[in-house]
């Protein structure tokens, strides 16, 4: 199985619903039996195009996500909450 440690902050797979937990089932109807490094290469595309994912969701529950492919945004540090920052 190849399950999501966690979906990155902002990116496109987060935003389409992609959780912690998740295992992928199927890309674009098709059954992944790889191991990660291979799903990733399935899942990667050219910017702005659609990968389909079914996850299987903490919960047991199953899910067809559709997600655009776009820039992920890497971060190495981060604050959060997001704090205001208040001179002197």
């Amino acid at each position: 199985e190849v399950t999501i440690v966690a979906p990155f902050r902002d990116s496109p797979a987060e935003q389409a619903g992609i959780r912690s937990g998740d295992v992928i089932l199927e890309v674009d109807g098709q059954s992944i039996g790889v191991d990660q490094s291979e799903a990733v290469q399935i899942i990667r595309g050219p910017q702005g195009t659609p990968v389909t994912l079914k996850v299987r969701h903490t919960d047991g529950t199953e899910e067809v996500l559709t997600i655009t492919r776009g820039n992920i945004p890497l971060e190495s540090v981060f604050t959060e909450p997001n704090l205001e920052v208040i001179p002197g």
